[in-house]
């Protein structure tokens, strides 16, 4: 049961420093290292930087979560059976997975959009010049 409850520390804990990390190279130029690098991502440096900030903040906001969650449960660890503990640990594993699988979606879906609205402004102005 402990084993799990550190497995979910260290992954909030990874969750915030990733985030930290994203965040940070938001506002920097595209990095070959370090940051949200997909193919999206790293078409141009506003596109890196919208990605690696808005990916930032929601494993920022997950990794957050999860800790809180997690230290909840140890103070709940005396009064639950330990069953119903590990099951909990296993509940905020899952939400964490499921946070950054969703940021990652959420995030792609963004570069998308803008990506399909940009070539949308190209095909406009295009016809404007016929």
């Amino acid at each position: 049961m402990e084993t799990m409850m550190i497995v979910n520390i260290v992954i909030s804990l990874t969750l915030l420093l990733g985030g930290a990390v994203m965040t940070a190279q938001g506002k920097k130029q595209i990095n070959p290292v370090v940051g949200y690098r997909t193919k999206r991502s790293m078409a141009s440096n506003e596109a890196w930087m919208l990605s690696n900030r808005k990916c930032g903040i929601m494993w920022l906001i997950n990794g957050g979560i999860g800790f809180v969650l997690t230290a909840l449960s140890y103070l709940l660890m005396f009064k639950i059976s330990d069953k119903v503990s590990f099951a909990l640990q296993i509940l905020i594993l899952l939400l964490m997975t499921a946070g950054a699988v969703f940021s990652i979606i959420k995030t792609e879906k963004m570069l998308k959009d803008r990506e399909n609205s940009a070539a949308a402004k190209k095909e406009e102005m295009y016809k404007n010049l016929v």
